[in-house]
């Protein structure tokens, strides 16, 4: 993260900046939009793709589901206060999920 320290003087080269990080920042918007549209039309087959692209080129759909027991017993570890915080990070990704 970047702090600015704007004065009368460098409004414009602040500015020019922001707005250079912010275009930058739409493109991987962009490219992720692109996978997410992706996987919700091609479903298991893009996402084992985009897995062997980005993380594990020794993926396959064996290794990549998690036994829904595990991850009841994963859950059940938790603490309240990560428990809290995935709640909310789901509630921010529904939310915007629903504005595009």
């Amino acid at each position: 993260m970047r702090f600015y320290r704007v004065n009368a003087k460098n409004v414009p080269e602040v500015a020019a900046e922001i707005v250079s990080v912010r275009k930058s920042f739409d493109h991987y918007v962009e490219v992720v939009r692109r996978v997410v549209e992706d996987v919700r039309a091609r479903g298991d087959e893009a996402l084992i793709e985009y897995v062997k692209k980005f993380d594990s080129p020794a993926i396959d759909m064996e290794r990549l589901r998690v036994p829904v027991e595990k991850l009841a017993d994963a859950y059940a570890r938790l603490d309240d206060a990560t428990k809290k915080a995935l709640k909310k990070s789901s509630e921010n990704i529904a939310r915007v999920c629903k504005s595009q």
